[in-house]
């Protein structure tokens, strides 16, 4: 596929998905400071909104320039991963919780992609380090990630049936 024509199609794919992050936001349940300028869907929307206009910057700069140079399929084997553990993890959050789905999704996708980079060779003990630091690295992320939600969006995230 040529490369503009996978930044249209990319850029395409990205306004549809903001327009359906701004309805699906629509109707999100604000707790706290009820001010517009507060709430976690203003937030939501303009990070959207920038989304969409890089998308559309995107799509302009494509179609005038039309660079013909071949570019890699769009569905590759690390991009499929990627939708089947983010679909999971959206697909477990109400049953395992916010916290436990965030760190298994993130731990999945930074060891997934460290093994396809190469970053997990060398010795066992070497493998393991680097595991556990990913582990840790993931551990974190969702930390900050929850309290961003929580502290700083007061936004309630999902418990889950289970925990």
């Amino acid at each position: 596929m040529a490369k503009w024509k996978r930044d249209v199609l990319y850029g395409i794919v990205i306004i549809v998905i903001s327009i359906v992050g701004v309805i699906e936001t629509q109707d999100m349940k604000i707790t706290g400071n009820p001010d517009w300028i507060t709430r976690p869907d203003v937030y939501m929307w303009l990070w959207l909104g920038i989304i969409s206009l890089l998308a559309v910057a995107m799509i302009i700069k494509a179609v005038i320039k039309k660079d013909d140079t071949k570019c890699e399929p769009i569905w590759c084997k690390e991009g499929v991963f990627t939708i089947i553990v983010m679909a999971l993890y959206l697909l477990l959050m109400p049953i395992i919780g916010f916290s436990i789905a965030t760190f298994i999704f993130e731990a999945a996708l930074i060891v997934f992609y460290s093994f396809k980079m190469g970053k997990l060779e060398g010795t066992k003990e070497q493998k393991i380090k680097k595991f556990v630091l990913y582990l840790i690295i993931a551990l974190i992320a969702t930390i900050a990630t929850k309290l961003l939600f929580t502290e700083v969006l007061s936004t309630r995230l999902p418990k889950g049936k289970l925990f």
